[in-house]
């Protein structure tokens, strides 16, 4: 359900970064990738229904390490002004790596 990214990392570079991971960080990168499209904190949360002050440190670690990046401000379903993220394209799918396959 992924937006199509050209992804150029290799599954075994994959395997390398993982391990690095937590799980809430993971959840956080197959839900966006799930999700297909840029998404504000305020969706990943409500998306996965978790409190959001659990998402958004992980948000900003996962751009940190250089998984996620911003997208664009824009306005959120509260109506408020919100950053939105997009995975980075030049790491390959979560989804597809944890379950084995590749786009």
């Amino acid at each position: 359900m992924g937006t199509g990214y050209r992804h150029r990392t290799s599954g075994k570079v994959w395997d390398e970064i993982q391990p690095h991971l937590g799980g809430m960080q993971v959840s956080v990168l197959k839900y966006m990738d799930q999700v297909g499209r840029p998404v504000c904190n305020y969706e990943i949360a409500e998306g996965m229904r978790k409190p959001i002050n659990t998402i958004t440190p992980r948000v900003n670690e996962l751009v940190k390490k250089g998984f996620v990046r911003p997208y664009k401000i824009q306005q959120s379903p509260t109506g408020k002004s919100a950053q939105y993220w997009d995975l980075e394209p030049e790491f390959p799918s979560p989804i597809s790596l944890f379950m084995g396959r590749t786009r």
